[in-house]
């Protein structure tokens, strides 16, 4: 992103990277992602630094098929509504549905 140096102090605060997955030849799915910031980066933010990062790889999109936004809230309070039940159920983070750390050590003390 050299040609866009007022990119750089935001971007060495919060970080982004770019996600691709061709489909066919002409087909492929960009993503831009901020994983972790405190506070959330805006989705102009975001948008803008997909658009730059595309002009500095010399990728022209011809068109945009959807746009799509996303936001998975990590850290902080569990949301109330969430009900679990079963035998893990206090290892699944309700927003995301990751299994947290250390299930597979309790597994494996379990007695049938």
């Amino acid at each position: 992103m050299g040609n866009e140096p007022y990119l750089r102090s935001g971007n060495s605060k919060f970080p982004t990277f770019l996600y691709a997955m061709p489909f066919v030849p002409d087909l492929v799915f960009l993503e831009e992602i901020s994983l972790v910031s405190r506070p959330t980066l805006p989705y102009k933010d975001v948008k803008l630094r997909m658009a730059v990062r595309l002009r500095h790889m010399g990728i022209k999109v011809r068109r945009v098929i959807e746009e799509e936004k996303c936001l998975i809230r990590m850290g902080g309070p569990l949301p109330q509504s969430v009900m679990a039940f079963g035998r893990n159920s206090g290892a699944v983070h309700p927003p995301t549905g990751n299994l947290g750390p250390g299930l597979d050590n309790r597994r494996n003390k379990t007695r049938w």
